[in-house]
């Protein structure tokens, strides 16, 4: 069986073959005959039978974007892992990799009468690269005081310290998403958009996310998209179709993994809330439910793997949470969120997936 990877839109044939029953190869050929624009490129797989009329074909898009002189440009490197970042710091010149690690704040310092940017200023001298700041859900547009995020941007553009944007209240709304995207879209330190908080968990509609994801990347194809996910398995492949990253959000510690404190009711397989999902109360939940997520992307027929993110419990003494993690707790969960590291730790004890 031959293979051609076919650009037909530039009438080119940009890889000639790939052998039979092989994986993971990487081929490479020239961008530099796509002329650079805001919609992507079809791309076209052929699979021919030698002595055969009959052909086999799939087909996937490519983006060749022009490039920035302002604002920021984020990609995920699917080769090696990670993100590459272009902006003001390196004059829009090459790439350079960011290895996020950030928290969610709290939104009520972008309140006007409240404002305050002595926890920003903090925050960044404790080393912490990105944020994701919780909008008002209360508000009538459900994001952030305007002139105030503007403000506070500024210093994260000073900074450097990128913003994960938070949309979880509008992203339902088209007109919302569009108001937004247009005011922020072409600031130097945006990292990417963040739509759905759990929306398996707030059982949100299934194309929801899907949706969202179509208006963001044709609004602006220069930053990812991301959501987390709340439950272990709750239509996994219709929520995650709406993201290119899936984080998780597992929170293991102090719950009782078989009796729902708040509610009082018993926890199993298909009833009961204990905080978390089908969890057994173990810090290894973390790295279970990672395997989960990347267990069921790799199932889906034709579908890229995509990077997962984890979402750290540092917080406690509420509701299925009666403590506060420890900080040793912390740094394991933060450990078992590293790939790296744990293929290295898998590699090294024989241990397999």
């Amino acid at each position: 069986m031959k293979f051609q990877i076919y650009s037909q839109e530039i009438g080119s044939i940009l890889v000639s073959q790939i052998d039979l029953n092989t994986t993971g190869n990487i081929r490479n050929f020239s961008l530099a005959q796509f002329p650079p624009r805001l919609t992507p490129y079809p791309i076209t797989l052929y699979a021919t039978i030698p002595g055969s009329t009959k052909t086999f074909k799939s087909t996937t898009e490519i983006y060749v974007l022009p490039s920035r002189t302002y604002g920021s440009a984020v990609k995920i490197d699917n080769l090696h892992g990670g993100l590459l970042v272009q902006n003001n710091i390196n004059k829009y010149k090459g790439w350079y990799p960011i290895f996020p690690n950030g928290h969610y704040v709290d939104g009520g310092y972008l309140t006007p009468s409240t404002f305050d940017l002595t926890h920003l200023n903090t925050y960044a001298a404790q080393g912490f690269n990105t944020i994701n700041i919780v909008p008002d859900g209360g508000r009538p547009d459900q994001a952030y005081p305007i002139d105030s995020l503007s403000k506070y941007w500024d210093r994260l553009d000073e900074l450097n310290l990128f913003n994960i944007y938070d949309m979880r209240f509008a992203f339902q709304n088209s007109t919302r998403i569009s108001d937004q995207v247009a005011l922020w879209k072409d600031r130097t330190s945006l990292l990417m958009w963040y739509t759905a908080d759990e929306p398996d968990g707030w059982v949100y509609a299934l194309n929801s996310t899907k949706l969202a994801y179509d208006q963001l990347r044709e609004l602006d194809p220069y930053h990812p998209v991301s959501l987390v996910l709340n439950c272990q398995d709750f239509y996994y492949e219709e929520y995650a179709a709406g993201a290119d990253l899936i984080w998780q959000d597992a929170y293991p510690v102090g719950i009782n993994a078989t009796h729902s404190i708040p509610w009082g009711t018993v926890c199993n397989t298909t009833y009961g809330d204990c905080g978390c999902d089908n969890c057994v109360g173990s810090l290894t939940d973390v790295a279970t439910r990672l395997d989960d997520i990347q267990a069921y992307q790799a199932a889906i027929p034709y579908a890229l793997q995509k990077p997962t993110w984890s979402v750290i419990q540092a917080f406690g003494e509420q509701s299925y949470w009666p403590r506060l993690p420890k900080g040793s707790e912390v740094l394991n969960m933060m450990m078992l969120s590293n790939d790296i590291l744990i293929q290295l730790i898998r590699h090294i004890t024989g241990h397999s997936q």
